[in-house]
């Protein structure tokens, strides 16, 4: 049975699928067989029972403290925080959360390419950026729920930049944060599910709607698939036209929309926020 779970909740594009696989290989952590299990989140996961979650680990009481997952899913809307919260509370276990994020403009940025190649940005959404995408970047209004329902000391903020840069720090702080073992982490110069994993036009895209293959790859664990995944993941020659680089007018609008939840990111939060492109100085 296990008593100790570690979820990293988001933020999407910020960097979730490195820091799992990075964390991964503390010999006190246990990742789950799939990153995201979405299992809080999504009615049908949730609706296997807590037995069929706790099957995504090959978890050692003797060996391991903590099992690893990461869902981004977890904090995608206020809803689905809602929902995950209220859930995760009904387990008899211990949770501790984490949490990282980037320069906001980055990550909408990011999500823009996204939703561009698999087809829910249509090319006419990159002439205006879509409120949803707002919404995603409003790191504070994400972690809301989570310091309600489980207080702030279950919660552990990280910066994407941090993590690319400092990674053995940013990784020690993790190991505080969660009372393990320091622990010498390798490859991390490694990037996972880099920016062409989510392109249709790749090989990988096109065999991952194979729906036999697609049933088999839930067996496969996650490191496996990554490496395939990363193999496979380059456009072919007949690739989509770029997407239109954000513009200054762009830019400031979405600094202006989200300077409330940043303001809020940094008073209630303590998030470093100035090394960000948000359009003011400290």
């Amino acid at each position: 049975m296990i008593n100790h779970y570690t979820l990293i909740i988001g933020s999407q594009k910020c960097g979730t699928t490195s820091l799992f696989n990075y964390l991964a290989q503390h010999p006190q952590i246990a990742p789950s067989s799939r990153k995201e299990t979405n299992f809080f989140a999504n009615d049908e996961d949730w609706e296997r029972s807590l037995a069929w979650y706790q099957s995504l680990w090959q978890w050692d009481p003797e060996v391991h403290r903590t099992a690893l997952e990461a869902s981004p899913l977890y904090t995608f809307s206020q809803s689905t925080s809602a929902k995950a919260t209220r859930r995760i509370a009904s387990v008899d276990a211990q949770f501790k959360f984490i949490f990282i994020m980037r320069d906001p403009i980055e990550k909408i940025d990011s999500a823009r390419y996204q939703g561009y190649y698999q087809g829910w940005l249509k090319p006419s959404e990159t002439d205006e950026v879509p409120p949803r995408l707002i919404e995603s970047a409003q790191y504070a209004k994400q972690l809301d729920e989570y310091a309600q329902q489980f207080g702030k000391d279950s919660l552990l903020l990280l910066r994407l930049s941090v993590l690319k840069h400092e990674p053995q720090a940013c990784l020690q702080q993790v190991c505080n944060f969660l009372e393990l073992q320091p622990h010498q982490f390798a490859a991390l110069e490694k990037i996972h599910n880099a920016r062409n994993s989510y392109r249709e036009d790749t090989p990988w895209r096109k065999l991952s709607q194979i729906s036999l293959l697609k049933s088999a790859a839930d067996l496969v664990p996650d490191r496996y698939k990554n490496h395939l995944r990363q193999l496979l993941s380059q456009p072919g020659r007949s690739k989509k036209d770029e997407v239109p680089a954000l513009t200054e007018a762009q830019r400031r609008s979405i600094q202006q929309a989200l300077r409330p939840d940043l303001q809020r990111l940094r008073q209630e939060y303590g998030v470093d926020i100035f090394e960000w492109d948000i359009g003011w100085s400290e």
